[in-house]
């Protein structure tokens, strides 16, 4: 056998054929999966849903480049990156309306037993949710005479009550009807929540009239108890007495 037809000694013959070729990590693909896990603070406030977008963007734009591109890997890392931003995003916007719907709805039930309390004429004792709750005296039955002892007191609860529209309110009520006219606004700080809801009273006084109101409303964490209480924090006039027919 000649040198030529002699099998080769060298390892190398025995390598495959197809050579491992090394793909760069797409840094698409990491921002992706990044800006997924932030995602997690679109929970906080619905100026954060920004957030979860910009990762399904980031994501979508990774996983197309690296369709294209056979140098390129990642593609695990951006599909978990936009399955989280779409899975976060949904639950945010689900969480956030749900919460809006309960707050609005625990705080009209609050202002309509309000508001039932004021025109049953027991001022004293709708004054008394008028104040944060760790300045409220609990026993009903003393009310009288704790307000009759305390000239502060008496004298806050002419003042919050003389005030316009309430006057006009506790003047008409009995003469009309009153009517839920919805929510206005909702506003935080800090762990405070306040909302502001729309009452109408249409009744008659020389021809009809309607009195429109704003009441506000707190919500706050009582952090003795772990527990939030609602308080009426204001009631303004929205365009004041509205004369619909004059005479």
């Amino acid at each position: 056998m000649s040198e030529a037809a002699k099998p080769s000694d060298d390892p190398r013959n025995d390598a495959p054929s197809d050579e491992i070729q090394y793909r760069s990590l797409s840094m698409l693909a990491v921002l992706g999966l990044i800006l997924g896990l932030f995602s997690l603070l679109a929970l906080v406030s619905p100026v954060l849903w920004v957030v979860p977008l910009v990762a399904i963007v980031v994501s979508v734009t990774a996983l197309r480049r690296i369709k294209n591109d056979a140098e390129r890997s990642g593609g695990r890392l951006a599909t978990i990156g936009l399955l989280i931003a779409v899975c976060v995003g949904l639950w945010a916007v689900s969480y956030h309306f749900s919460r809006e719907w309960y707050l609005f709805h625990t705080a009209k039930r609050f202002a309509d037993q309000w508001l039932e309390v004021v025109q049953s004429g027991n001022l004293q004792e709708a004054h008394q949710l008028h104040l944060p709750y760790l300045d409220r005296f609990n026993d009903k039955s003393k009310l009288d005479e704790y307000y009759d002892s305390v000239v502060e007191i008496e004298d806050s609860v002419t003042e919050f009550f003389d005030a316009k529209p309430l006057s006009e309110f506790i003047k008409h009520a009995d003469q009309g009807e009153l009517r839920y006219a919805g929510r206005k606004d909702h506003t935080t700080f800090g762990m405070s929540h306040f909302l502001t809801l729309k009452y109408i009273l249409a009744y008659e006084d020389n021809g009809p009239n309607e009195l429109v109101m704003n009441i506000q409303l707190e919500r706050i964490l009582n952090y003795s108890d772990g527990r939030h209480y609602w308080r009426i924090e204001h009631v303004t006039p929205e365009g004041g007495l509205n004369i619909l027919q004059s005479n």
